[in-house]
């Protein structure tokens, strides 16, 4: 390291303006998050390329880099997720035969209509319907009364009469046993 007599520039920025530290953090962050490679977007921040290999690494063992990179990968991860809104406005526009779909035509590209199938058409409609709660599932809490249960033992007492205990014994066997 050179030492140098003059004094070092205040690192103070202008209020609401990042020090030029700061601001080239931001810039290795950035470039680090699309490439990867930490010599290089040390370079791309403004560090020399001499110094750039051992800047990048060094950069990338601070907690304010690592923060930072984490949060790029939280914003990019939920910008590549697409909302409920966002999810909606396509399955209208399926569902209203709103969509066209793209063929090459030489070095162009031509948008050309094509009706979107009934079917097709159907499930957007149906899945609109889901997302919206019209086709919440359906909760049925049955329970059997002591009327019910009674009403069984009678039955199984009737039957007893008319057929031989051993088919009795066979049919009472195959109705699922539950206890409410």
């Amino acid at each position: 390291m050179m030492l140098t007599s003059k004094k070092p520039k205040s690192s103070r920025a202008p209020t609401g303006q990042k020090s030029d530290s700061a601001a080239r953090m931001e810039k290795f962050c950035v470039a680090y998050f699309a490439k990867a490679n930490a010599t290089e977007a040390a370079m791309k921040a403004g560090y020399t390329a001499r110094s750039a290999q051992s800047t990048g690494s060094r950069l990338l063992s601070t907690d304010m880099v690592k923060s930072r990179l984490q949060e790029l990968a939280r914003v990019h991860a939920s910008s590549q997720v697409a909302t409920a809104q966002e999810r909606r406005e396509y399955l209208t526009q399926v569902l209203r035969d709103q969509l066209k779909d793209i063929a090459t035509g030489g070095k162009e590209l031509d948008f050309i209509r094509t009706p979107i199938p009934v079917a097709e058409r159907t499930r957007a409609a149906v899945e609109l319907a889901k997302m919206d709660g019209d086709y919440a599932p359906i909760k049925l809490d049955i329970k059997v009364t002591e009327y019910a249960r009674s009403w069984l033992e009678d039955l199984f007492t009737v039957l007893e009469e008319f057929l031989p205990p051993e088919n009795v014994g066979e049919i009472a066997a195959r109705v699922r046993r539950f206890d409410p």
